[in-house]
């Protein structure tokens, strides 16, 4: 029993198996003692036993007692009997107590990352937070369509008159005789041409067009002529209605050839009868080319004449569209 308790405590091999060992040996002897100590049961079997062997012994000897006993030599031992079987195992000792806790052993490397788990339901919705700053100005939309146009509100009550930093003398056919600068007015050129001028003080023509049109004068009716020399019939005119700066045009639309292969033409700006330019236009039997010249004259007096003249000057040229316009810079 006490061989097969140590081969449990070897085969545990830690600290409470030795312990558990050396509890179940005493435990044992203890019950070895308890079970021949006197008035025990055992104890008292194995006396009684011993006692009955003696007296049955004792008979027999008594009954040959007319033997003569002779001792004879001690016999050789005997072999060793074979081992008997190996008794019950005893009962289980008493556990010991447990031994104190070791040091915690190093943390192990981490294990590798488990798989995503599937995504929870949402939480609730937070607080709204604060504000944040206004961004930029995003770009200007595309205009929407005029609205309808709203009623007319009631007439404000009578304004006092502005007192204009200048003079507007209004429409006038002839320039004002004592103007301040920065005085306007509009002169009347023609029947249907009107010019918008400002007085500066400046020079001998002081007032200076900012807006009108240039006066001009058209000869619609095709003129042709062999002669190289200017034709003044059917030559359109103008007549300066102020003496001033202006800028001069004349030519005419289209120079085209009315007999033979080419011709070529010239329209010549005159002025008070002199010649002062020339715009020469070429045609042929394919094509017609415009005549046009212009230039910037100063010094031209009131009622001054320019005129838009012609000729030839290889064979017969047609000249459409005659024209001659002038155009004031500055005035007096």
């Amino acid at each position: 029993m006490l061989l097969s308790l140590r081969s449990q405590a070897e085969l545990r091999g830690n600290r409470l198996g030795a312990l558990a060992f050396v509890c179940a040996i005493a435990l044992g002897l203890a019950t070895l003692g308890t079970a021949f100590a006197p008035g025990n049961g055992l104890a008292t079997a194995v006396a009684k036993s011993k006692k009955k062997h003696h007296k049955k012994g004792t008979k027999k000897r008594g009954r040959h007692k007319h033997r003569a006993a002779v001792t004879g030599e001690r016999g050789a031992r005997g072999p060793r009997g074979e081992r008997g079987r190996e008794g019950a195992a005893g009962p289980r000792g008493i556990p010991g107590y447990d031994g104190s806790q070791g040091p915690q052993g190093p943390v192990g490397p981490q294990g590798p990352a488990g798989p995503q788990g599937p995504q929870g339901p949402a939480g609730p919705q937070g607080p709204m937070g604060p504000v944040g700053p206004t961004g930029a100005t995003g770009p200007a939309g595309v205009r929407g369509e005029a609205g309808a146009t709203g009623a007319t509100g009631a007439q404000g009550p009578p304004g006092t008159d502005a007192q204009l930093p200048y003079t507007e003398y209004g429409m006038v056919s002839s320039l004002p005789s004592s103007p301040s600068v920065g005085d306007h007015c509009v002169f009347k050129a023609s029947e249907s041409v009107f010019w918008e001028l400002i007085y500066d003080g400046q020079g001998s023509y002081p007032w200076k067009k900012i807006g009108g049109p240039p006066l001009a004068q058209y000869e619609f009716t095709p003129r042709s002529t062999t002669s190289t020399s200017f034709q003044t019939a059917g030559a359109p005119s103008v007549v300066t209605p102020l003496a001033g700066e202006y800028d001069v045009a004349a030519g005419a639309e289209r120079i085209s050839m009315p007999t033979g292969n080419n011709s070529i033409g010239r329209v010549g700006l005159h002025y008070n009868g002199g010649l002062v330019f020339e715009a020469l236009g070429r045609g042929s039997n394919f094509s017609a080319y415009p005549a046009y010249a212009h230039r910037r004259m100063g010094g031209l007096g009131k009622g001054a004449t320019l005129q838009s003249r012609y000729r030839a000057e290889l064979e017969k040229a047609e000249f459409v569209t005659l024209f001659v316009q002038i155009d004031p810079i500055r005035v007096g």
